[in-house]
């Protein structure tokens, strides 16, 4: 039992760690393509991609908000 806890610990770190250098290797792409790909967009396509960042981001801070008052009202 206790080989298959330590297994499954190390199998958690080893994903965590592989997602997290997946998720720097992205970010390192993206900017140093960032010139290029702004390039591409162009400035409307640039705005538009702000916006639905920005959509996005509101959407999830406005869950969040309703998630924590649910949580403190009905516990």
């Amino acid at each position: 039992m206790t080989t298959v806890l330590l297994m499954s610990s190390v199998a958690r770190v080893v994903f965590a760690f592989t997602t997290t250098l997946i998720v720097l290797g992205l970010t390192l792409v993206s900017l140093l393509y960032a010139s290029p790909i702004l390039q591409f967009l162009g400035e409307t396509g640039t705005n538009v991609s702000s916006r639905l960042f920005g959509l996005i981001f509101v959407t999830l801070a406005v869950q969040f908000i309703l998630d924590g008052m649910h949580a403190s009202f009905h516990p």
